[in-house]
C-alpha cells in the first residue's frame, strides 16, 4: 500500500523536524509484524554575503600594457626637468588667492576669483622685449590646464611666463614665473603659484615622455549572495581614506537571490608626487 502526505516547511525559519513512519501488520494465520522508518530535517537558512576581490587599475596605463595600482611608478624627480625644453606645462586651477609674499614670482589680484574664467599666457622673453600672448583657454575649478605654444605646434613653451586669470568676480595676474624646465633646475611639482598648482609637463614632441603628478584609477568590487536565502542589500559603499561613495547610487535596498551578484565601481585620483598612503575598503 502507498500512502502520500504533503507536508509544508518554512525554509526561512531555523528549525528541526523529525518524522517517524510505522506500519503494523496482522496476518490471518501468523504472528504480527511491524516496521518503522524515519528521517530528520534540519532547516538552517544561511544569510551570507561575500565581497569579492577589490580591484584597482591604472587608467593612465596604455591599453596594451594594463597595470594595477600597486604598479603605478612614483615620480622620482619631483621637478620639471627636460633635456631640451618642456613642450607642455600642466597646471591645475585651484581658485586660491595670491599669497601675501610670493616667492620667486609676482602675483597681484583684484576681487575674489570665481570657479570659472579665462586664462591667458604671455611670454615676457620675446626678441622685441615685449610681452606676446601664445596661449589662452577657459578654466574651471579643479581642472587641469595644458599650456602649449599655439604659435608653433610641438615647439618649446617659453620659460618666462606672465599668466592672467580673469573671472566674473576677480582677476589675478602672475608675473615672471620662470619654469627653468630646460636648465636642469626646474620648478617643483605640486608647487602653487597663486591660483595655479604645477602638476606636470611633457618634454618630447607628440605628447611623449609626459610626467603628471596625478593618475586616475578605477576601483571595482562586487557583493555576492553566497547564502541560501534572498538578501536585501541596504548598504554597499566604497571608502577611500574616509571618503565614502554609495555604490548603489541611491537605489537601496537591492534584492539578491542566492548566487546573484551586484557590482560597483568608482574612479579616484591618486598622487604620484606626494607620500600618501591610500586605504580603500568596501
Amino acid at each position: 500500500a502507498t500512502v502520500v502526505e504533503v507536508v509544508y516547511f518554512d525554509f526561512c525559519e531555523t528549525g528541526s523536524f523529525s518524522y517517524v513512519i510505522r506500519a503494523d501488520a496482522n496476518p490471518p494465520d501468523g504472528e504480527m509484524c511491524e516496521d518503522e522508518d524515519g528521517y530528520n530535517i534540519t532547516i538552517a537558512p544561511a544569510c551570507s554575503v561575500d565581497l569579492t576581490n577589490l580591484t584597482c587599475s591604472d587608467l593612465s596605463a596604455p591599453a596594451d600594457d594594463p597595470r594595477n595600482c600597486s604598479e603605478i611608478p612614483p615620480i622620482e624627480i619631483p621637478q620639471c626637468e627636460c633635456t631640451e625644453c618642456a613642450r607642455e606645462l600642466i597646471f591645475r586651477y585651484t581658485q586660491a588667492p595670491c599669497p601675501l609674499m610670493p616667492s620667486g614670482y609676482g602675483c597681484e589680484q583684484q576681487g575674489d576669483l570665481a570657479p570659472t574664467g579665462t586664462l591667458t599666457v604671455n611670454s615676457s622673453s620675446t626678441s622685441s622685449g615685449g610681452s606676446e600672448t601664445f596661449f589662452t583657454t577657459d578654466v574651471s575649478l579643479g581642472a587641469d590646464i595644458v599650456i602649449v605654444d599655439t604659435r608653433e605646434v610641438d615647439e618649446c613653451v617659453p620659460e618666462d611666463l606672465d599668466i592672467t586669470i580673469a573671472t566674473a568676480t576677480g582677476i589675478q595676474v602672475i608675473t615672471n614665473l620662470d619654469t627653468n624646465c630646460g636648465t636642469g633646475n626646474g620648478i617643483d611639482l605640486t608647487t602653487e603659484f597663486g591660483s595655479l598648482q604645477f602638476t606636470g609637463y611633457t618634454c618630447d614632441r607628440n605628447g611623449e615622455n609626459s610626467t603628471n603628478c596625478f593618475s586616475d584609477v578605477l576601483l571595482e568590487t562586487c557583493a555576492e549572495n553566497d547564502g541560501t536565502i534572498d538578501l536585501f542589500i541596504d548598504l554597499f559603499e566604497l571608502d577611500v581614506i574616509g571618503d565614502k561613495t554609495d555604490l548603489l547610487n541611491g537605489t537601496a535596498p537591492v534584492t539578491l537571490e542566492p548566487g546573484q551578484v551586484v557590482c560597483g565601481e568608482q574612479t579616484e585620483e591618486v598622487s604620484r608626487c606626494l607620500e600618501v598612503i591610500y586605504t580603500v575598503s568596501s
